[in-house]
């Protein structure tokens, strides 16, 4: 990660809110941070953290100087400037989705004021956190037959999505595992099943001789790959004769 002056977003957008905001402290010591909790998506972009600032009526200047230390420990300095006494503006942290930025962030800074006459006027502001979540997946799987004879073949597809700015889209070489049941037995992966890919539409499809005797149960596992978070598809049941 990067810190980056206060820009146009990347992908022209701001935090996409999907999780609990944090409740911003009084305004109290001059200002506080509106740090959100959010979906920490597979692109390059800025976090941004709003600012609101409230001062007395002679400061006619303000910059607000925030430190924000990662998931990862990393700090990252930035700051924010307006005009009057009263007014906002955001300060932001550069992410490329990646698995080390997930987690909690802190967010602590100061605001240094100037009047007319531009003496200076030092204000504190409360610190506070928010945290990014991984995006959320879904698995579907089809089969091409429900009722087999042993030893016969069952051709799988699994479509894989992912959330992102755009909606849900395929996730193009994303780890899978197909799996089976048989009777009160735990998950088991097929044979070349443990980690298989997904093409770069998200599709996966494979060909498994059915060499069970009874009934038996089949779902697809998307690991998620550390970006995105893990999924389950349905469960489908294989009549075996």
């Amino acid at each position: 990660m990067r810190m980056k002056k206060l820009a146009t977003l990347a992908l022209g957008i701001m935090l996409a809110i999907t999780g609990l905001v944090t409740s911003p402290a009084q305004a109290v010591d001059g200002g506080y941070f509106l740090a959100r909790s959010a979906v920490l998506y597979d692109d390059c972009y800025d976090i941004q953290v709003p600012v609101q600032v409230s001062l007395p009526a002679n400061i006619t200047e303000w910059t607000v100087w925030a430190t924000i230390v990662g998931p990862d420990g990393d700090t990252h300095t930035d700051y924010v400037d307006g005009v009057g006494n009263v007014g906002g503006g955001a300060v932001e942290v550069f992410t490329c989705g990646s698995e080390g930025d997930l987690g909690s962030y802190l967010v602590s800074g100061y605001i240094s004021a100037y009047d007319a006459n531009y003496t200076k006027y030092p204000y504190s502001m409360p610190s506070t956190s928010f945290s990014m979540t991984a995006p959320a997946s879904k698995t579907s799987l089809q089969v091409s037959d429900r009722s087999v004879k042993t030893d016969d073949p069952v051709r799988f597809r699994v479509k894989v999505t992912g959330q992102s700015v755009r909606g849900y889209v395929g996730l193009d070489y994303t780890t899978v595992r197909l799996q089976y049941r048989v009777g009160g037995s735990g998950w088991k992966s097929f044979r070349r099943g443990n980690k298989l890919s997904t093409n770069s539409a998200g599709v996966l499809k494979e060909t498994y001789l059915v060499n069970f005797t009874r009934n038996v149960q089949v779902r697809a596992l998307t690991l998620g790959d550390g970006i995105f978070a893990p999924s389950k598809s349905n469960v489908i049941t294989i009549a075996v004769s």
